[in-house]
């Protein structure tokens, strides 16, 4: 029962994100969330890219991270970031899009603080 009101928080956080997002530059519309339920697949496809790839992006990039005292985390956030349209869209053509790699990092940034704060509103 937790597991499914975080993935539940986590897809309000994700859908809550975008709105605002596209309410502070709606002549840019930097991400496009197609629906709710599309919020709780991308929430699940940033675990997945969470778990799976980000370990090994960080790996690789671990001495520029060091170099930049680890500003290189945004960049690797944001790329992160980026490859979930990829994996939302094979289910759902066109529900979630990113515009370019600083929105995704700005919309990883907001999102993470969104669900902190769902977390602790919760508890």
């Amino acid at each position: 029962m937790k597991h499914l009101i975080t993935l539940l928080l986590n897809g309000l956080a994700v859908y809550v994100s975008a709105l605002v997002l596209n309410m502070l530059f709606p002549a840019v519309l930097p991400v496009y969330v197609q629906s709710y339920p599309v919020a709780i697949g991308v929430s699940i496809a940033i675990a997945l890219v969470n778990m799976l790839i980000k370990p090994v992006l960080k790996l690789v990039t671990l001495p520029i991270n060091i170099i930049t005292l680890g500003f290189f985390s945004l960049i690797v956030n944001g790329i992160c970031m980026l490859i979930v349209p990829y994996i939302v869209n094979i289910f759902v053509p066109g529900g979630f899009v990113i515009s370019g790699l600083l929105w995704a990092i700005v919309y990883g940034a907001l999102v993470s603080f969104t669900q902190s704060t769902l977390a602790v509103l919760v508890k």
